[in-house]
């Protein structure tokens, strides 16, 4: 019977059934196009080869989610019912700057967080920044969807996504974070960590292109694409690649990435939480700087205006930078007093930080000596 279970799930025939019209009616309805944004707004960035030294590349297993999945699995049955209690482990890549911590001196710590989907190669012009200097620039890799498949426990809860940061830091031993980085949806997972940073101390914030998901979503397609958890359903999905629908915003290399993006309709108040973790932030009165770029689309105007407002960042003080003419030279005194600051960068997009590296390193550079 497993055998066949496995290779002809005859047992399964009517849902397999369902499934195979659900997914056609997401094809048929534009899914993609409801969800997310025309394929005319996807950023330069994807066409863009980014590279991380293999040096620098290292690998760790680390322990995580000790004791969380027993509330997880009252909210959540339909995807937590198979979480342990006491926890599970996830091997990732991640990237350090520095070889031997024990061995080495430097004086600033700095980790950033990608965005969903994405890696640490989006950092890489971060990372070759720091690369020869006493500032260490660690950027994980988060666990994907794959470690979803295999384990049927991690489904990327901003909850479970920041716990894993604090067991992933705790296990290098690092205590003090002098500046959290965040690209798009990574604010969300650091958001969760600065509102519960257990013993990490977070001395600066900087958002880039930050995703609040203030925006309406079609969350009704996007469950339907997670709604069966079984390998047949996802590899069906990758059969017909629905990963490579014309209409996606930014390049998906995997259906593991579209999966892996639909998962944030598993919680519910994403929307409102990242309202009260601002507020947060703001409290906390730590150095913050906010970059979007000018043709940002992703992401709408009223959303951008909104999180400046929850900051206390006014619209006379949003600082507009044009590379052409290098004005991040030109530094304003009230700028330099101001913990928090707003910048918007000429013809940016989505990976403003990618495409405008100079610049944002120099911010963040700056915010590491505020």
């Amino acid at each position: 019977m497993k055998f066949f279970d496995k290779f002809f799930p005859f047992t399964y025939l009517a849902g397999f059934l369902k499934l195979f019209i659900a997914c056609c009616q997401i094809v048929l309805n534009g899914f993609v196009k409801r969800y997310l944004q025309p394929s005319n707004r996807m950023d330069k960035v994807n066409r863009i080869e980014r590279k991380v030294s293999p040096d620098l590349i290292r690998t760790i297993t680390v322990r995580t989610c000790v004791g969380i999945y027993d509330d997880l699995r009252k909210q959540q049955p339909k995807y937590y019912r198979k979480a342990p209690d006491d926890g599970i482990d996830l091997t990732i890549e991640y990237v350090d700057t520095v070889h031997d911590a024990e061995g080495s001196s430097f004086d600033k710590t700095v980790v950033a967080i990608h965005g969903l989907p994405g890696n640490f190669s989006h950092f890489d012009r971060l990372i070759e920044f720091y690369r020869k200097t006493n500032t260490r620039v660690i950027v994980p890799n988060l666990p994907d969807f794959s470690h979803t498949r295999q384990n049927k426990s991690f489904w990327h809860s901003n909850q479970e996504k920041a716990i894993f940061i604090k067991d992933f830091l705790s296990k290098l031993n690092i205590s003090i974070v002098d500046c959290l980085i965040s690209h798009s949806y990574g604010c969300q997972t650091i958001a969760a960590l600065w509102e519960e940073p257990g013993e990490i101390q977070i001395k600066s914030v900087a958002l880039l292109s930050p995703q609040p998901l203030w925006d309406k979503i079609d969350k009704r397609n996007m469950r339907r694409v997670i709604h069966f958890q079984s390998e047949f359903w996802y590899k069906f999905l990758s059969f017909v690649r629905l990963h490579k629908h014309p209409s996606m915003p930014l390049r998906l290399d995997n259906i593991n990435e579209l999966l892996q993006s639909c998962t944030i309709v598993i919680e519910p108040n994403i929307p409102k939480d990242f309202h009260r973790r601002i507020n947060v932030l703001h409290n906390l009165n730590i150095p913050v700087v906010l970059i979007y770029g000018s043709k940002e689309r992703l992401i709408s105007k009223e959303s951008i205006a909104k999180l400046n407002d929850r900051l206390a960042i006014g619209p006379n003080e949003i600082i507009h930078i044009d590379p052409d003419e290098n004005s991040i030279e030109d530094e304003d005194q009230s700028e330099a007093k101001r913990k928090h600051n707003s910048y918007v960068i000429k013809n940016g997009g989505h990976f403003v930080h990618c495409n405008n590296h100079d610049i944002i390193n120099n911010l963040i550079d700056k915010l590491l000596k505020y």
